[in-house]
């Protein structure tokens, strides 16, 4: 009697746990959302497009920081950065945020998921590093060394040896691309995965570094796009802003690659221009076809209907607009992101306007895995806004973007909202975020409508000082930090 009871516990925990969805996360780099799978045609995403066909498309998804490592450490714990005090680059690398996160009894995401009986694999740049050995979050690591760009000898002192141009047409296999060979191994895992039987669901993580520059693509992919198609959104700075704060710098993107660190946004020559907007929208395009493969590999492996399917990017980028390259701001382009997800069973297309934050992609996994919601965290599930478009998730999200300026070198806080009506507003204060600053100390106010009386990402015109009551309401909300 004793020994049927130890076994029909047995096969009822392995009854739960093989019945559980896998998960499959792909986040992209410097990906914005002004591709083909949301409408903008100018950039192709054929695989996307596919899978959007039986996936929720989020119209309304926002990072909360601009920037590589504190956006996706904010997702990995589903914590705010100005919470966790994660707000420049070299503090978003794993080892970093794992001591931030036990520091703060938080797990991150692929961590949680291993401590809830996943096998949990993952590679590329998950982080604002590539994971490269097995730690808390992974059981096993997929490698991803490959090609990426066209590196050339500097002289110059003060300076790397070698730096990568910014932009290349390469002659090498695409999966000999560093994210190329990241899929291919995910491919092979898949095949292994099957091929165990295993009764484990898994948490694969894949993290891609394009788009992100050096816009290194395949030449099959830079073939699709004809020059005389490649154009530019030239679109002024918007009146009555603080530009020290409200924009990038004028050299971010240009001053890494040794064929535009010699210029600025205001006098790179016309061609430059528009070679790197064709070999951003071919990097694009080159990680789509890489997106298709992993599904491919999925379905050839039997292991589709069972895995909830997502990918995004850490946040939105600016090719030009405003006189700007890449990312770094509170405008709506910089923190706008793409965000697909497909669960088992899903047979249709939806799209929500559900305003979401990348912060809310932990728990809304965990409620789809049917895992306990992880304790001490900002995010909240949007598991009913995922299947029934019609339903609301928040009224507003949070960006925050700290910077140094003045002759002084102050600290300056700037938040921004993202409101459900349509509207963006952000402030800013000298301080840091410990700091809660009175209304009186502020400044840099800006608001724009983007979705309510119009339909445009582009920050046009700052129109703060013309609508009062509703800059008082939206500021009163920012000054809430919640």
């Amino acid at each position: 009697m004793k020994l049927k009871l130890i076994f029909l516990i047995y096969f009822v925990v392995l009854l739960n746990v093989s019945s559980k969805p896998n998960v499959l996360f792909i986040i992209a780099d410097d990906l914005m959302k002004q591709v083909s799978l949301y409408g903008h045609n100018e950039i192709k995403t054929p695989e996307l497009n596919k899978l959007a066909e039986t996936s929720t498309l989020f119209d309304r998804a926002y990072c909360q920081y601009p920037l590589c490592g504190p956006s996706r450490a904010s997702m990995m714990l589903s914590k705010y950065p100005d919470k966790t005090g994660i707000t420049f680059n070299q503090a978003g690398k794993n080892s970093k945020v794992h001591a931030k996160a036990q520091a703060m009894s938080l797990m991150t995401m692929p961590a949680y998921f291993k401590s809830h009986n996943y096998l949990s694999v993952g590679g590329g740049k998950l982080y604002h590093n590539n994971v490269q050995e097995v730690d808390i979050d992974f059981d096993e690591i997929l490698a991803n060394s490959g090609h990426d760009g066209e590196k050339v000898k500097i002289k110059q002192v003060n300076v790397k040896k070698t730096q990568t141009l910014i932009a290349e047409i390469s002659e090498e296999d695409p999966f000999k691309h560093k994210d190329g060979v990241l899929v291919k191994n995910a491919i092979n895992w898949l095949k292994s995965y099957e091929n165990k039987g295993s009764t484990k669901p898994f948490f694969m993580a894949l993290g891609f570094k394009k788009p992100h520059s050096p816009f290194s693509c395949p030449e099959q992919f830079w073939d699709q796009y004809e020059a005389e198609e490649i154009k530019l959104t030239e679109v002024p700075k918007p009146n009555d802003i603080l530009e020290e704060y409200s924009l990038s710098g004028v050299n971010s993107l240009l001053k890494v690659h040794p064929d535009t660190a010699q210029f600025d946004a205001y006098n790179l020559p016309m061609e430059k221009k528009l070679e790197i907007v064709h070999a951003y929208s071919a990097c694009v395009t080159y990680i789509d076809f890489l997106v298709g493969e992993v599904i491919t590999g999925l379905k050839a492996a039997n292991l589709y209907d069972n895995t909830i399917i997502v990918f995004t990017s850490d946040h939105g980028y600016k090719l030009g607009e405003y006189d700007r390259w890449a990312k770094n701001t509170l405008h709506e382009k910089d923190s706008v992101v793409p965000l697909l997800i497909h669960y088992p069973g899903q047979s249709s297309r939806v799209t929500s306007k559900a305003v979401v934050g990348l912060v809310d992609i932990f728990p809304t996994l965990t409620d789809l895995c049917s895992l306990p919601t992880p304790k001490n965290i900002d995010g909240r599930s949007f598991m009913r806004s995922l299947k029934d478009p019609n339903v609301a998730h928040r009224d507003y999200v949070r960006t925050v973007l700290p910077r140094t300026g003045g002759e002084s070198k102050d600290k300056v806080s700037g938040v921004s909202i993202f409101h459900r009506e349509g509207y963006r507003y952000h402030h800013w204060w000298r301080g840091d975020y410990k700091h809660v600053p009175k209304a009186e100390e502020l400044m840099g106010i800006e608001l724009y409508d983007h979705y309510k009386n119009s339909n445009s990402a582009l920050s046009i015109k700052n129109i703060y000082k013309e609508s009062p009551e509703l800059t008082q309401k939206l500021q009163d909300l920012t000054l809430k930090n919640d």
